[in-house]
């Protein structure tokens, strides 16, 4: 079963975190997606279950539970900017 992890980060978005797909996006208030990163794996930029997610506007953190990792990902230009 998919657990799924919802965050309503700033009035314009909400941030979900769908651990059986490995994958996090974010969706306008419309429900339209705008971003999606992932996918299952061990590298930078994928995912083994994500079960945590936070924001402070500029930059997503990602808690990628089973990579032992948070991953801090630029939420305007969608790319990784550390993996710790």
């Amino acid at each position: 079963m998919d657990t799924l992890i919802i965050v309503v980060f700033t009035y314009l978005s909400v941030l979900v975190a769908c651990s059986g797909q490995h994958v996090v996006y974010a969706t306008d208030r419309d429900a339209v997606p705008v971003m999606e990163i992932g996918g299952h794996g061990q590298h930078i930029g994928e995912f083994d279950r994500p079960t945590g997610i936070t924001s402070d506007g500029d930059v997503l953190l990602v808690a990628d539970s089973c990579n032992n990792r948070i991953q801090v990902v630029d939420y305007e230009d969608c790319y990784i900017i550390c993996s710790a």
